[in-house]
Parts: C-alpha cells; structure tokens; sequence
C-alpha cells in the first residue's frame, strides 16, 4: 500500500515528513495483515506447554474414546475453574481440528483391522456346561457321543425283544460304562502294524475307583428311576 508524502515544498519539515511516513508504514503494514498480505514464513508463536496433547496426557495417535475420556478427566479436576475449562474446550477443539486434517490427508490409520461385518459368526455350543460343573464335566466330541449312544442305545433296546436275556445286557452295558468312562481322555494305546496293543497300559488304582463309584451310583438312579416308571406302564405279557 502507498502512501502519498508531500515534498518539501508543501511547507512539512523534514521531521514532519519522516513522522507521517512512519505512520503510514504501520497502517500499511496492517492493512496487509487483514488481506493475507503478510510474510509467509510467519506462523504464530506457541509457548511451552501449548501442545493440547500433551494437556490432556494422550499421545497423537489416541482414538476419539480416549480423547473423550481424558476430557471429561479435565472438566471434572478444572471444574471450579473458569479460565481452565475455557483452556480444555480450547485445547480440545484443537485435537478434533489436527485428527480431522490428518484425516483428510491420510495420516490417520485404522485400528481397527477387520470390520465386524466381515467377521464370520461364530458356531454357538449346542450345550454349554454350568459353572459348577466345569471342571468336573467335559463334554464330548461328535464321533465319541455317537460311538456310545449307538452301543448302550442297542444294550437299552434289546432287552424289550429278549427279556429272558435283560441282565446279560445289564452286565454288558455296565462293563461298557466302566471302560468308555475309564479310557475317557487319556492317551490312545499304541498299537502295531497289526492294529494290536503293542504296550499295556498300567491301572491307575484312583481312577478306576472313581469310575466304578460313578457307575454305580448313576447305574442304581436309573434302575431306581426304570422300576418307578415301569411300576405305571402296562407292560406286554411275553
């Protein structure tokens, strides 16, 4: 911006010329400040501690839950300060400003890596053990629960087509009880060529008085509960 200065014949002095061309430097100065005509290279100055991250104890990277949690921090410590909660809301509309830039730039990734729409459901449990079980319960896979219903289901049937037979059946299928739950998680016996034991496996005494004290006891509440229900079915005369 130029400013008109008269010369020396307009009757100023030379101090009155040099003073009113001072004073119409500053107002151009400041004219350029209002239009964008200042230098580029001049940025405004911050002072230590200015870093709006750093006021809220989160680095660049933290994600808006963070962002927020640490506000709502802030607010309640700042809350009986005013000129505080005015620096908060400053500093915190400065952190969404730098996210949203980056963003629009790029700079930001993702931290989330699959979308939970492309998650592939999961397979829900058909039975689930309770809380008080687990521990003492395992639930069994698909090949060993079919292999023991189909065996102990034929022992369970036969007895209503050979009734002379019913305890022969009853020993069988307690017999099978007794090895099914014994073997239950232990390791396979190795095996030859041949498909036969190669090694005999040693009897673990405290193991198989557990399993002969389930047997009974779950064998004697189905024979309890078999004669009850029996006691009120009319039953074919063979």
């Amino acid at each position: 911006m130029s400013c008109f200065v008269p010369n020396a014949g307009s009757g100023l002095s030379a101090a009155g010329r040099s003073a009113r061309r001072r004073t119409c430097e500053r107002k151009g100065n400041g004219v350029q400040m209002i239009f964008g005509g200042a230098a580029k290279g001049a940025e405004p100055s911050q002072s230590p501690g200015s870093n709006p991250y750093r006021m809220f104890g989160i680095t660049e990277d933290a994600d808006y839950e963070e962002v927020e949690s640490a506000y709502r921090r802030m607010c309640a410590k700042y809350a009986e300060d005013p000129k505080m909660m005015m620096k908060v809301e400053i500093n915190k509309e400065a952190i969404m400003e730098d996210r949203l830039q980056k963003r629009m730039k790029g700079l930001t990734t993702p931290k989330v890596k699959e979308s939970p729409f492309e998650r592939k459901p999961m397979k829900k449990k058909r039975f689930v053990v309770p809380k008080f079980l687990r521990g003492i319960v395992q639930l069994p896979d698909r090949a060993h629960l079919r292999r023991v219903s189909t065996l102990l289901g034929v022992f369970a049937i036969m007895p209503f087509f050979l009734p002379t037979l019913s305890s022969s059946f009853m020993a069988i299928s307690g017999m099978s009880s007794l090895g099914f739950l014994y073997n239950r998680g232990l390791p396979e016996e190795p095996k030859d060529d041949m498909g036969r034991p190669g090694a005999v496996r040693p009897v673990e005494k405290n193991l198989v008085l557990k399993t002969i004290g389930l047997v009974c006891v779950f064998g004697g509440l189905g024979f309890g509960l078999a004669k009850i229900i029996l006691s009120y079915v009319a039953l074919p005369i063979w």
